[in-house]
């Protein structure tokens, strides 16, 4: 499971969110409770009822302290999703549209002290605040700082304002490791004992990258998948990358060495490159169809032309 919760503002300073994924768990309002026409009725045959929800957010806050479910942790997404819910069906009735979120249902998750979100005039700590409040926890517990470590630690943290510290300190730490952390904030949370770098991060991902420029070398290009069962380790570390690239967490230095050694950033974009270099090869034509029966050398690439044109029909 990963670290609790994990909201973050716009200004990238701390964590915090009012939900934003779609829900619809909340749509199992019990018949005698719901105030919405009978036509806006939607089937709880497979929806979680309002009971169970509060049963399972009071277990939640007797465990963790708080009702601040994380949406990052797969263990408690429906529920997340669900509070998520809630806020939405709050604003709703604020505004006067319709809501499923009745007074009486709102009542009860204030009495358990469910957070709303950030009220109209409500601040989120500033980098400064938050390094000043590092620096006190630092005073009081021997010197030490609350680093980051496996999800247990923080949920096991009875003291909402140390696993806030907590939380925020992971992000800046997600910050760092994708090149969005100026020099100074690095500086000073260095200075104040914070680890920015997983050890033996950096050195794993060298091992992974002197692999796969070796496959590069022997094969001619960086498509490991084509020998998956061979490299399963290299093609999840691939994966990965990629990942990393298009969500913008992958840094620029590692970026460019990728690409030196003809890295392509999707499996659409290797086969592309592919087919260009044979239609230069060829004299501007295309690969036919047809596979050979005894060995295609250019078998994948044409399954991949063979793709494009069925996928060309669909959209048209």
């Amino acid at each position: 499971t990963m670290n609790q919760p994990h909201y973050y503002s716009k200004e990238g300073d701390w964590p915090f969110s009012i939900g934003e994924n779609e829900d619809s768990s909340d749509a199992a309002v019990p018949p005698a409770q719901t105030t919405e026409s009978p036509a806006k009725k939607k089937s709880s045959s497979s929806s979680t009822s309002w009971e169970t929800r509060i049963a399972e957010l009071k277990h939640y806050k007797q465990q963790y302290g708080n009702v601040k479910v994380p949406k990052n942790d797969p263990i408690y997404k429906s529920l997340s999703m669900w509070c998520d819910n809630q806020r939405r069906q709050r604003k709703k009735r604020l505004e006067g549209k319709s809501s499923s979120l009745t007074l009486e249902r709102e009542e009860t998750l204030n009495q358990l002290g469910f957070w709303w979100g950030l009220c109209k005039g409500e601040r989120v700590k500033t980098f400064d605040k938050r390094i000043a409040q590092l620096q006190k926890y630092k005073q009081t517990h021997d010197g030490k700082i609350p680093q980051p470590g496996t999800s247990t630690t923080v949920r096991n943290t009875r003291n909402e304002e140390t696993a806030s510290l907590h939380d925020w300190i992971r992000y800046q730490i997600f910050r760092f490791r994708s090149g969005k952390l100026s020099k100074e904030r690095e500086q000073l949370l260095r200075n104040l004992g914070v680890e920015l770098e997983v050890k033996g991060y950096a050195e794993k991902w060298e091992d992974n990258y002197k692999q796969l420029a070796a496959y590069k070398e022997k094969f001619g290009d960086c498509h490991v998948i084509k020998r998956g069962k061979e490299y399963p380790d290299l093609v999840n570390w691939i994966q990965t990358q990629r990942n990393r690239y298009q969500k913008g967490e992958l840094d620029e230095k590692r970026i460019n060495s990728l690409s030196s050694i003809g890295f392509s950033w999707s499996t659409w974009d290797f086969y592309f490159d592919k087919l260009c270099e044979w239609k230069e090869a060829n004299g501007g034509k295309f690969p036919d169809r047809r596979i050979k029966r005894d060995g295609d050398p250019d078998k994948d690439l044409k399954h991949f032309c063979e793709r494009q044109r069925k996928n060309f029909k669909a959209w048209r």
